[in-house]
């Protein structure tokens, strides 16, 4: 069973546009971890401004570039870990990273990274993966109560290369965002179990007895520069 995520990019970009709003005309935007550049062209075409993506992985970059049709996007090969707060201090107006937090492995130190990036009163668009779908993403797969409980409780999923991807229970999230000087503009949850993962959302709020369970695949936050 694969999961569908065309409804997540539609309504990301729903909760994009109505953030886009809030941001001042012009200036720079860095779309952190572009994978195959969906969001940076979308940037770009949503933006009055320069648009740069980056991402580690030189395909994802290659991918970007020959489906940029000849959009003016900077795209460069920079792993978020290595790179410091002197890289791009107060260049940007407007900064995203999607579904990347989690395989990066001092995510408190990043964002204060990201913090130091922005221009005063600057944007922050951070998506991440909950736990909650991930357990009903692997109940949805396996029909195992006992398989999902344990892939919900060690809050790690593993990809193709062994990359380790962490995930973050939302008050833990905002706490590490509001440490690191944010100020929470929105929080929004996308793609709704109930409706994706009807079988595994079940389950879980089973389990969980609805006390504390998210439910939603994904949590978009997006922040303010103090």
């Amino acid at each position: 069973m694969d999961v569908n995520l065309d409804p997540f990019y539609d309504e990301l970009e729903v909760a994009m546009k109505e953030s886009l709003s809030l941001m001042s005309e012009g200036g720079n935007v860095l779309d952190i971890g572009c994978g195959k550049g969906w969001l940076t062209r979308f940037l770009y075409n949503n933006v009055n401004g320069n648009v740069i993506g980056i991402d580690r992985d030189r395909a994802n970059i290659d991918d970007c570039r020959n489906n940029a049709d000849n959009l003016p996007i900077e795209y460069k090969v920079m792993d978020m870990d290595n790179l410091t707060s002197n890289d791009f201090l107060n260049s940007y107006s407007f900064i995203t990273c999607h579904n990347v937090l989690g395989y990066i492995s001092d995510p408190s130190e990043q964002l204060h990274k990201i913090y130091s990036w922005l221009q005063p009163e600057g944007l922050f668009s951070l998506v991440v993966r909950t736990p909650y779908g991930r357990f009903a993403e692997v109940y949805e797969r396996s029909k195992s109560v006992d398989l999902a409980l344990i892939r919900y409780k060690e809050m790690r999923m593993y990809g193709s290369f062994g990359d380790a991807f962490e995930f973050y229970h939302l008050p833990d999230l905002k706490r590490m965002i509001e440490v690191a000087g944010f100020s929470i503009i929105k929080s929004q949850g996308l793609y709704p179990l109930e409706k994706y993962l009807p079988l595994g959302n079940e389950i879980l709020k089973n389990i969980l007895l609805e006390s504390n369970s998210d439910e939603y695949f994904f949590q978009w936050i997006l922040c303010k520069k103090s």
